[in-house]
């Protein structure tokens, strides 16, 4: 089971999964503003999306060279990263279902009309080490 790393948190996914951010369709479209989540799995047995978003806000990661101390108490900066996760849900889910830009050839398998669509955020504050 490959394990991936983004803004310093790791997670382990099965098959079915993907990320817009390796797919040269995407990358194409990622210069225009067009935002994606870091993970989609798909859940075969239970017919369900999960659009997954990694996030590590606190405690600098050795292993994070993104990382930016950030104030999650404050209610301005959750407020925009609840913005900017929704964006990103909202242009994911797009490029899902997007024949025109080819973005759907990002999705490593058949997402059906009838699958159900879940955000999932990992929101850590604190660091954890995975190894």
């Amino acid at each position: 089971m490959p394990k991936f790393t983004e803004n310093g948190v790791s997670i382990c996914l099965k098959n079915n999964y993907f990320q817009f951010e390796k797919c040269s369709e995407y990358k194409v479209l990622s210069g225009r503003g067009v935002k994606e989540i870091d993970f989609g799995w798909l859940d075969t047995k239970y017919n369900t999306l999960w659009l997954i978003e990694l996030k590590g806000y606190i405690n600098p990661n050795p292993k994070n060279i993104k990382f930016k101390e950030t104030n999650i108490s404050n209610s301005f900066i959750v407020d925009k990263k609840i913005n900017e996760l929704l964006l990103k849900s909202i242009h994911s889910v797009c490029m899902i279902n997007n024949k025109r830009s080819n973005t759907i050839d990002c999705v490593m398998t058949e997402i059906k009309a009838n699958s159900k669509i879940k955000l999932l955020k990992f929101l850590l504050s604190f660091y954890i080490d995975y190894q």
